[in-house]
């Protein structure tokens, strides 16, 4: 039986541009439509993002980056290492979960650009009592809101879909 696992992640996403061809000689890319150079191929993009969530019984910090680089001025490749601290009723948790992706964003040849894609990655959880490892598929969508050349704002959803998973305690590792 799989369990699927829904993940809503908002963050700012800093588009940094890299040196290369000369902007004026890129096709229209995804950025706002009052400047005339964008994002495309070879361009790199790094993203922060955090949440903090305490509702009186548990405590969870959840921070992550993206590093991508555009293998075309639609196609971008990711890669995203996210780290979260989960501390519920005294006992803390701590959960690695990197993995790569790529995504297509449409040219709409404004300052919104939506994107679809997928990624693969792996999922670590573990505290003194067991250790969680799971691989998992997780297609995505999402939209930025370029507020200028460099800068964007993301909002993406995404699922996760576990291939494999174990969980191993004092004694056994079994299926999950």
């Amino acid at each position: 039986m799989l369990k699927l696992n829904l993940s809503v992640i908002a963050g700012l996403a800093l588009a940094l541009i890299s040196t290369g061809a000369p902007a004026q000689s890129k096709k229209a890319a995804p950025m706002p439509a009052s400047t005339s150079s964008g994002v495309g191929q070879g361009d790199m993009e790094l993203g922060f993002f955090g949440d903090l969530r305490d509702d009186g019984t548990s405590t969870s910090l959840i921070i992550g980056a993206s590093v991508g680089r555009y293998l075309s001025d639609n196609l971008e490749l990711r890669v995203t290492p996210t780290i979260s601290f989960i501390d519920s009723g005294g006992v803390s948790t701590t959960v690695l979960q990197p993995y790569v992706s790529a995504e297509y964003q449409f040219n709409t040849r404004s300052a919104v650009v939506p994107y679809v894609g997928g990624g693969l990655g792996f999922f670590m959880l573990g505290n003194d009592d067991f250790f969680m490892f799971s691989l998992f598929v997780t297609p995505t969508g999402g939209v930025k809101y370029f507020l200028n050349e460099r800068t964007s704002l993301e909002y993406a959803l995404s699922y996760q879909f576990p291939l494999y998973s174990e969980v191993c305690d004092d004694i056994d590792c079994y299926d999950a």
